[in-house]
């Protein structure tokens, strides 16, 4: 029978995202030269957790944190974030437990059977503006930084 890492046996999930995941993440990798995620994922990771997951975690140890309480907290979401953001949720801490069962702090991920509420309502799609509008645009744009882009029709 495998046994658990003994260093943190009952590692809170707070500590785990300071001590482990964090610096795992932002770590370079030898390699590449590059960060393990890039530091736009990072940022996000970071607003997410702060935002969302900090506090849901509280003292919550790695090893007591079970599928239903992601899914009571998934729900608790769904009045005030759209079914995006609740993705994002689920995936940061899918990948956070993750990352604990490949490092032996628990045996199983929680977060895998986690669904996203059926009742999540689903993000507005995102605005974006068509060529010919960034082409008025730029062109009643007193800027002159504006007539070095390449929009694709040269």
């Amino acid at each position: 029978m495998k046994m658990l890492k003994p260093s943190l046996p009952a590692a809170e999930v707070v500590t785990f995202w300071e001590t482990r995941y964090l610096p795992y993440i932002e770590a370079v990798v030898p390699l590449t030269g590059m960060p393990r995620r890039k530091p736009s994922t990072t940022r996000g990771f970071r607003q997410i957790w702060n935002q969302h997951l900090r506090q849901h975690f509280g003292e919550c140890a790695l090893r007591d944190y079970e599928p239903a309480m992601g899914k009571r907290f998934l729900r608790t979401l769904t009045s005030t974030q759209g079914k995006t953001t609740l993705k994002h949720i689920k995936a940061l801490a899918g990948s956070l437990f993750g990352y604990a069962v490949d490092e032996e702090f628990i045996k199983v991920n929680p977060w895998h059977d986690v669904k996203i509420p059926d009742d999540a309502i689903e993000s507005a799609a995102t605005k974006y503006y068509t060529l010919p509008e960034v082409e008025d645009i730029v062109a009643h744009s007193s800027a002159t930084r504006f007539d070095s882009l390449n929009f694709g029709n040269e």
